[in-house]
């Protein structure tokens, strides 16, 4: 509409702005129209062009199947039995990705969790065949092989770092074709299951791309759709026991998802010939191709049962689900035409030229910010503004994140800086920051500001998978402490230094999904060890050992259940606890948001909402508390603005309960100090790409010191 040069035009015009995301003054300022303008006019073409498409499909009848599964959002790799079962895999954004299965009834059952990115094939006797993703020895993440039998129980790994993206049964169960990805080239690899012998029956060149396949019910040849360059998508067919490759198809739509008929006379697939993703059947002898389905929005993955029933993932407004269409009711309409030619075109072959001299890796150059986002905490006792960025170099060996605010409830500035080298196992890890902590006496005055400046070394020895990670974390930590403001009348506490080694160990496998408004279920275990006379030349002396167990439980839905109990316990006159407030040493905002690299050390700050910080009673040198949170939705939104750029994702609610104590001597306490309230939550996403949760909170303590809060808070309490 508007021409090609108005496309470097929008480029060039919005890099010249001093802040970013400025993009509905740009649009204006290039094309004439703000951008919601420009979006109604996009929705009018949209209609104008895709209208007379509808009409038509309608005008012909549709053939669409009877809906058989409801998890929607995304669905993949249909696979039936010839008694009827079906098998797919189904993640629905609330929970885990998992294996389903419908039974001859209609009736779905999940079967097992499986990891996102799963793909699967199906055999009555060996069971089901699991391409699913893993990490491979603690690093990146590779596709392996796995067996289950057909009722999802019995996980066996067939193949470690294997790099197998695409797999099939043989006819008798006994033998695996997959696909062999590296250095993007493709091979066929047989394996046999029960010898644990591998044959390369096939290399590709560079860029072939072996896709979905299916192995022919007389074991000879494989129906595969291939992508090859100047070619694009199309079936083929390869012969195992020549070793060759011959076409189905060459033209310009894309053809899928390809599966034999029980005969082996036929192959259906999908393919978007006409303008839809449609189910087509293809006679191997006579070279015919008939359309069965006739739908709106799309149908793939296909796959027959012995009476002939057609079942497909259809897509809708709310994903993808399993449609079952009978025999009966499927048609027979010729395939339309496609245009001749490629699906794709050749992949560009830059020219040759003189590299020069080749130089070594330096990390510099990519190592400087791109972005920042603001830093707020406003609470009864603070109110911090200030600015969060962090880098990384191209190979990701070199993060650091910064941190700097102004507390001007306080008028003081604190901040962290926090960097990181992982360019070899172990990680190394550096961190340090300036904190204040407050504290009151019995009627809530304001009896001093005490300000922390804390450095952490660590070293973190990482174990992950896809689902869980363990870390063991050493670090030597060294904290100092100042009062900056005491009250009148109140005496200053003398400067102290508390230099610590310490040892962890942090189990994580709580989930979090797209749809979900917290962690969904799973746990998050951290157990520290730290030790003041270690290092020395420190003002405390003893050992602190601390337990933080956080659980949570999925209800249903979005429903959520957490739990969380901590302890802690110090000897001699070790650094005390402190409860009170709703900010906690362990939710601290790092902009390295992955858990590794958040360090375990130095927490002796817990929040107990609904009391100040630094209340004397809850501060001692032994700790206790429970939390237990019940986490609702409230209602799904998901609007947002051009601009600014900020969209509402969901509306949620938190009712919590909590108790906690601090005390210095004897093996229990004497007292619990109780808590309620709720916390009100939008999950929002800023600028296109970061999610944020913004919260109010009210809390009200129910025992001695106890006062109503209302608290303004990023992320939940744990």
């Amino acid at each position: 509409t508007y021409g090609k040069s108005r496309i470097q035009g929008l480029l060039e015009n919005y890099s010249d702005n001093l802040f970013p995301f400025f993009i509905n003054s740009n649009a204006v300022q290039v094309l004439g129209k703000e951008l919601d303008d420009l979006w109604y006019d996009f929705e009018k073409y949209l209609a104008k062009k895709y209208k007379p498409q509808i009409e038509k499909i309608k005008s012909q009848g549709l053939r669409e199947g009877k809906r058989l599964s409801s998890e929607g959002y995304l669905s993949s790799q249909l696979k039936v039995l010839p008694d009827g079962r079906v098998y797919y895999v189904s993640y629905n954004g609330k929970r885990h990705t998992a294996l389903m299965m419908i039974d001859q009834q209609g009736e779905v059952h999940r079967l097992r969790n499986v990891n996102f990115g799963t793909r699967i094939d199906v055999h009555p006797t060996a069971g089901v065949l699991l391409i699913q993703p893993e990490r491979c020895h603690n690093g990146p993440i590779y596709y392996d092989l796995y067996r289950v039998d057909l009722e999802g129980d019995d996980l066996d790994q067939l193949t470690d770092c294997g790099r197998y993206r695409n797999a099939a049964w043989s006819p008798d169960g006994k033998d695996v074709i997959a696909v062999h990805n590296k250095a993007g080239k493709n091979e066929l690899h047989l394996i046999n299951i029960e010898k644990e012998r591998k044959t390369v029956l096939w290399q590709g060149v560079q860029w072939d791309v072996i896709g979905a396949m299916d192995w022919s019910p007389k074991g000879d040849k494989v129906v595969a759709q291939v992508w090859r360059n100047k070619a694009g998508w199309n079936l083929e067919l390869f012969d195992v026991q020549n070793r060759r490759w011959q076409k189905l198809s060459n033209d310009s739509a894309i053809q899928a998802h390809p599966q034999y008929t029980a005969d082996g006379k036929a192959i259906i697939f999908s393919s978007e010939h006409g303008g839809v993703y449609n189910i087509r059947r293809h006679e191997l002898a006579s070279g015919q191709t008939v359309t069965l389905t006739n739908v709106l929005t799309g149908a793939v993955s296909p796959g027959l049962s012995s009476k002939g029933d057609l079942f497909y993932l259809g897509y809708s407004g709310e994903g993808l689900d399993v449609y079952q269409l009978a025999s009966n009711e499927q048609g027979q309409s010729l395939l339309p035409p496609a245009r001749k030619g490629p699906t794709a075109t050749a992949l560009f072959t830059p020219e040759k030229f003189d590299a020069g001299k080749s130089e070594s890796y330096s990390a510099w150059d990519s190592l400087k910010p791109r972005w920042w986002f603001p830093h707020l905490f406003i609470g009864p006792d603070r109110t911090e503004v200030g600015a969060v960025t962090a880098g990384w170099d191209s190979l990701l060996q070199h993060l650091y994140s910064i941190d700097i605010a102004y507390d001007a409830s306080n008028e003081q500035g604190l901040g962290m800086f926090q960097y990181i080298y992982d360019g070899f196992y172990p990680l190394i890890k550096y961190e340090t920051s300036i904190e204040h902590n407050f504290s009151y006496d019995n009627k809530d005055n304001l009896r001093r500001i005490r300000r922390q400046y804390s450095q952490i070394f660590e070293v973190v020895f990482p174990l992950l998978s896809m689902d869980s990670s363990w870390t063991l974390n050493f670090g030597a930590i060294s904290n100092k402490g100042k009062d900056i403001e005491v009250a009148s009348g109140v005496a200053a506490s003398p400067s102290t230094v508390d230099n610590i080694a310490g040892v962890a160990l942090v189990y994580d496998s709580t989930e979090y999904h797209s749809k979900s408004i917290s962690r969904t279920s799973g746990r998050d275990v951290t157990l520290i060890a730290e030790d003041s006379d270690a290092i020395g030349e420190s003002d405390y002396v003893g050992k602190t050992y601390i337990g933080d167990w956080k659980e949570f439980f999925r209800l249903g839905g979005e429903h959520v259940l957490a739990f969380r109990y901590a302890e802690g316990k110090g000897s001699g006159n070790s650094r005390p606890f402190t409860l009170g407030g709703h900010k906690d040493d362990s939710s601290s905002f790092s902009a390295i948001m992955d858990p590794i690299y958040n360090s375990p050390f130095n927490r002796r700050q817990f929040s107990l909402r609904g009391y100040p910080e630094g209340l004397p009673h809850l501060t001692g040198q032994r700790m206790r508390l429970a939390s237990l949170e019940y986490r609702f939705p409230i209602t799904r939104i998901e609007r947002g603005f051009m601009a600014p750029p900020i969209g509402v994702h969901q509306l949620h609610t938190t009712l919590f309960y909590e108790a906690g104590t601090t005390w210095d001597i004897d093996s229990d306490p004497e007292e619990y100090y109780r808590s309620a309230g709720l916390e009100f939550f939008t999950d929002t996403v800023l600028f296109y790409y970061l999610p944020l949760k913004i919260g109010i909170g009210y809390a009200k303590g129910l025992d001695l010191g106890g006062e109503e809060q209302v608290y303004l808070r990023l992320g939940s309490a744990f």
